[in-house]
């Protein structure tokens, strides 16, 4: 049975189902060697996981010492062990996976960070890379192409879907055009003002625009040390006077709470 398994029969009967398994320890006669590329695992589901342990273990040069299904357990596995590859999954639970990388980054963990996702916009491809993530696999693709990918992270190099990539670039091109034109905003920095100010709450925001809630709380943060306000409220305020928003249209303009 593999080791990353969390939904065991012996764990529910004493009522214990931990969501981070770690794998610290090594077996018995075993000998622990440089050239190991130790892994953590991060993924939504744990049949997921089971199958990222089961394929990481088949291939050689591998290593895995945790396997967590949480955004918690997931940053507490890496600052504890510190291993060389993060494998996280972009819709992890609990909190967004780019706060988790922001965290990160924030303790200037050596660790290297790959991204798993069913898609990747080109918000979340530009935040990634300000975040120093070093590589992102779409789901859709191949378990080899994973584990190339992680080999290459692992060896210092870089791996990102094309596709995906391109559009990042075409975005970035997009946003400093705006913020020539504006000189304070970017386009999509000011749908997302407009909205807040219009009563749409973070998650409204990311299905209205496409892009994750962790990217919307990304924008917003930038938002708030720009114009040095600290909080929505404050920004609408500061939106109104600099006449930022869109002229009032009666009942278009929303009036539930904004969280």
């Amino acid at each position: 049975m593999p080791v990353c398994r969390g939904l065991r029969f012996a764990e529910q009967r004493v009522g214990m189902l931990p969501r981070e398994k770690s794998f610290s320890d090594a077996p018995a006669g075993s000998v622990e060697r440089s050239s190991l590329c130790k892994l953590v695992l991060a993924a939504p589901y744990p049949i997921l996981l089971d199958g990222l342990q089961s394929r990481f273990k088949s291939e050689p040069g591998f290593r895995v010492i945790s396997c967590c299904t949480d955004s918690a357990q997931a940053l507490d596995a890496v600052l504890r062990h510190q291993p060389d590859v993060f494998v996280l999954d972009l819709q992890i639970a609990g909190r967004p996976a780019f706060e988790v990388l922001q965290e990160l980054s924030a303790r200037r963990t050596k660790t290297r960070v790959v991204l798993l996702a069913d898609r990747v916009s080109g918000d979340e491809m530009l935040e990634a890379t300000k975040l120093e993530v070093k590589g992102i696999v779409l789901k859709a693709m191949s378990a080899d192409l994973l584990v190339l990918c992680v080999r290459k992270v692992h060896g210092g190099a870089t791996w990102f879907e094309r596709v995906s990539m391109g559009r990042a670039f075409d975005r970035l091109l997009r946003w400093k055009k705006d913020e020539e034109s504006d000189g304070r905003l970017t386009r999509r920095q000011l749908e997302i003002t407009r909205l807040v100010a219009s009563g749409y709450s973070n998650k409204e925001i990311a299905d209205r625009l496409a892009i994750s809630e962790g990217t919307v709380k990304s924008h917003l943060h930038r938002l708030y040390e720009k114009f040095g306000v600290r909080g929505r409220v404050e920004l609408i305020l500061h939106a109104q006077k600099q006449d930022l928003l869109d002229p009032p249209r009666g009942s278009a303009t929303r009036s539930r709470k904004a969280s």
